[in-house]
């Protein structure tokens, strides 16, 4: 199980795991369905499927192109051969085992030769390594998403090659509470850390951003994960540019969600949200009945750690 696990890492695997179940009239197209308990979920293969901890969870193999606008998702390499003898596992159960390792912080230990190591990251130890579905066998990147990026994975015809927008190009953009774990998720499928990040940063991401993520605060704190901007005059969030580097509010806002605990914009005191929405969509104009809101928020960000003094972004009041 250990080198099945490890024969994972770095080769454009990856989980996608979501709240958000629906029952789609045409799976096939990207558009959502009528909510649904998660084992009547179809957005995504169902050979590739598991259902953990109030999650849907689908795997998939990332087929990264020389030319970068006919990278898609594809099933795993080998998976019809993987319950056979020796291994005699599913797709379930890697996806489950990788799931409750993630939710339970088990890494992979750091030696594939150490036994110790082995032991160690696998929940249970010795005993627990002949069940494939046990947290710390199996550690596949997993990005949490409130929004629901599934897709199939078979059955598109050569019009999906020229599709910018077609459902198979679906890509993990937006993981984790605000998109901080987006770039780990990258990390440990191997993709993103050389020439081609910048179609992901600046174009494939930027425009399923804009299409998954409705609320504009939230697809503001998407572009600030991914460490780009589409402010102009008059939006900080729609702008029609997208440039490298982050807005100069990124980092007040990611600071203030962690220092008040805010996970998602569903937990966020409401008059903290409509101040932040209301500077990122007026460019921040028109919001001066904020100001005395968004001093006490800067102080105390500095005054917990969270922040500098010198970080103030300009004509903050």
């Amino acid at each position: 199980m250990r080198l099945f696990d490890l024969s994972f890492d770095g080769n454009k695997f990856y989980i996608s795991c979501t709240r958000d179940m629906q029952r789609r009239d045409n799976p096939r197209e990207d558009i959502p369905g009528v909510t649904s308990p998660c084992d009547r979920d179809n957005s995504g293969p169902q050979n590739l499927k598991a259902c953990v901890a109030d999650h849907v969870c689908y795997m998939y193999r990332w087929s990264e192109r020389n030319f970068d606008y006919l990278s898609h998702n594809k099933e795993p390499k080998g998976m019809d051969k993987w319950d056979e003898p020796p291994f005699n596992i599913t797709a379930e159960d890697i996806i489950t085992s990788s799931v409750l390792s993630k939710l339970q912080g088990i890494e992979r230990g750091e030696s594939g030769d150490s036994l110790s190591n082995i032991l160690k990251s696998t929940k249970g130890g010795l005993s627990s390594l002949s069940d494939p579905r046990n947290p710390g066998v199996f550690h596949i990147p997993i990005c949490f998403s409130r929004q629901n990026w599934n897709t199939q994975v078979t059955g598109w015809n050569t019009f999906c090659d020229t599709d910018p927008h077609c459902p198979a190009k679906n890509f993990p953009c937006f993981c984790g509470s605000w998109g901080k774990e987006t770039d780990s998720v990258w990390r440990g499928m191997g993709v993103g850390q050389d020439n081609k990040r910048r179609n992901y940063v600046q174009h494939l991401c930027p425009r399923q951003i804009s299409r998954k993520v409705a609320d504009p605060l939230e697809r503001y704190m998407a572009y600030c994960a991914l460490d780009i901007r589409r402010n102009t005059c008059g939006t900080r969030v729609n702008g029609l540019t997208k440039y490298a580097g982050k807005d100069k509010y990124c980092q007040l806002f990611e600071s203030v969600m962690e220092h008040k605990g805010f996970e998602s914009i569903m937990d966020m005191d409401p008059e903290i949200k409509f101040a932040f929405t209301c500077k990122i969509k007026k460019g921040g104009k028109g919001c001066s009945m904020y100001d005395n809101m968004f001093e006490g928020l800067w102080m105390d960000a500095i005054d917990e750690g969270f922040l500098r003094f010198e970080d103030k972004p300009k004509n903050l009041p």
